[in-house]
C-alpha cells in the first residue's frame, strides 16, 4: 500500500470509502454529521490528511490538525483486512512528520472506550496517558486522552 497526502480528488471519487473508515474510528457518529465535521477539516489542513491506498482502494487514512504548536490527531482507521501489517504505524509516522515541519511540539489523541485495545498501538509509537473524559461527545460514550511529545 502507498502512503500518500489525500487529495480533492480522493474527496470528489472515494468519500464514501473514506466515510467507512471514519464511522469505524467514531461509531457514535453519524455519516452526515461526520461528513460535516471531515470536509472542513480536511481542506484547512489537507497537509495533515494521508491515505493508505492499494488500487483504487482507500485501505486506510489519518486525519489531523493544529492549534499553535499542539497537532491533534482526529481520526486513524485502518479496514480490518489490513490490519496487522504495519499499515497504521506508516500512516501515523506520516502524520508525526507533516505535524513536526509545522512547529508541533507534542500530540494528542483520543480513544473512544470501544476502541479501548488500540492503546498499545499508540503506546509502541510513544503516547502515553493523559487523561480520561466521561461523556466527551454527549452520547454517554468515555475517552481516554493520549500525548506524545515530538
Amino acid at each position: 500500500m502507498q502512503i500518500r497526502p489525500m487529495s480533492e480528488k480522493d474527496i470528489g471519487k472515494r468519500i464514501e470509502q473514506i466515510l467507512d473508515l471514519a464511522m469505524m474510528a467514531n461509531p457514535w457518529a453519524t455519516r452526515v454529521k461526520y461528513r460535516e465535521f471531515l470536509l472542513p477539516l480536511f481542506h484547512e489542513f489537507p497537509y495533515l490528511t494521508f491515505v493508505a491506498v492499494d488500487g483504487r482502494k482507500i485501505g486506510g487514512y489519518v486525519m489531523g490538525d493544529v492549534n499553535r504548536n499542539e497537532g491533534i490527531v482526529e481520526d486513524i482507521a485502518v479496514l480490518p483486512d489490513y490490519r496487522g501489517r504495519g499499515l497504521g504505524r506508516r500512516l501515523m509516522r506520516a502524520e508525526m512528520t507533516a505535524m513536526r515541519k509545522v512547529g508541533v511540539e507534542h500530540v494528542t489523541l483520543w480513544v473512544h472506550w470501544r476502541n479501548s485495545e488500540a492503546i498499545p498501538f499508540y503506546y509502541g509509537l510513544g503516547f502515553r496517558f493523559l487523561r480520561c473524559v466521561r461523556d466527551k461527545t454527549g452520547s454517554g460514550q468515555d475517552v481516554v486522552y493520549l500525548e506524545r511529545k515530538l
